[in-house]
């Protein structure tokens, strides 16, 4: 009755004022068993609770197995509605049984009860922490390769190395790279040793030597490819000593031509069948094949006994 005199005697046209409701905030600590009964509605879900407390579960360990089980978006620490969820499984869960001897093992730091959401990565985020050292070298090389490769083919000045990456072109490479056993597969695959074979080079002035991909590298960074990869401006010298070949080598000489066919062809059908399953276009017939697998095609050939191999003749 008092309000209301005192909103009468207000003079008329006076704005009336009233607190905006504060939001609730958050708690800092792990809240105990009488408020995390106010949290459920039914009475299974109370003598669930109970079962937590029989088997020793301390209020701070139940907080955080309610963060594990469920964490709403948005919220840095577990809400009612994580405890219900979690109660719901029950302490002889096999979950809960792990959770608890998990923060119980010697040497656990138990979290703090309010803390951020660690920031989830895709596979192929540059800033993914999963990566190592050597495949983030080994994507940087390739983007290299590619942009000197594409800058070639459209007589552009070679791009300076040190540029920056960007995040589109370092994704693709990383994806060709992670699609390939090792660095140089990926660059003998993706047509990336040496110049462009389908391009004309261009005569160099007799005092610069010819270009390469490598040439727009640090000096030893483009010590390092050169040596993995080669030079196609390089020479090399015949060596006077014959070149001791494996067995499985179809460049041996001691196989025949209808062996390395055969080999050959064996190959492509691996290379067709892996693209079939994969439900994309088929490669090229001129597309490189790994050495490696030309090997083990050799090796089912021996093992099968194609063209007298195994009984014909020994490993050479």
């Amino acid at each position: 009755m008092i309000n209301q005199t005192n909103n009468l005697t207000a003079p008329l046209g006076a704005a009336i004022t009233t607190a905006a409701p504060s939001l609730p905030s958050p708690p800092r600590q792990a809240p105990d068993f009488q408020q995390v009964r106010s949290y459920l509605r039914t009475i299974q879900e109370r003598e669930a609770l109970g079962q937590f407390i029989k088997a020793g579960w301390s209020p701070q360990e139940l907080a955080e197995f309610a963060r594990d089980t469920f964490l709403a978006p948005g919220r840095a620490y577990p809400t009612a509605t994580s405890y219900r969820y979690a109660i719901a499984k029950g302490a002889d869960h096999p979950y809960a049984v792990e959770t608890l001897a998990t923060m119980r093992a010697p040497g656990y730091v138990m979290p703090a009860f309010d803390r951020p959401v660690p920031k989830r990565y895709a596979w192929d985020d540059p800033d993914n922490p999963e990566h190592t050292p050597e495949m983030k070298a080994d994507v940087v090389i390739i983007a290299q390769l590619m942009r000197a490769r594409d800058a070639t083919r459209r007589n552009l000045p070679l791009p300076d190395p040190d540029e920056p990456i960007p995040r589109s072109l370092w994704r693709r490479c990383y994806r060709i790279r992670n699609r390939y056993h090792s660095l140089e597969d990926t660059i003998e695959i993706q047509g990336l040793r040496g110049d462009d074979p389908s391009r004309e080079p261009e005569a160099a002035p007799p005092s610069e030597p010819a270009l390469d991909h490598t040439d727009s590298f640090p000096k030893g960074r483009r010590a390092a490819v050169s040596r993995m990869i080669g030079s196609s401006t390089k020479t090399t010298k015949a060596s006077s000593e014959p070149k001791d070949y494996e067995w499985d080598d179809p460049d041996s000489p001691s196989y025949s031509d209808e062996v390395r066919s055969a080999a050959y062809t064996l190959a492509r059908g691996h290379m067709n069948a892996y693209d079939d399953r994969l439900r994309r276009p088929r490669r090229a017939p001129d597309t490189p094949i790994r050495k490696g697998l030309l090997r083990k095609c050799v090796r089912d050939l021996y093992d099968a006994d194609a063209f007298g191999l195994r009984s014909g003749a020994r490993r050479p």
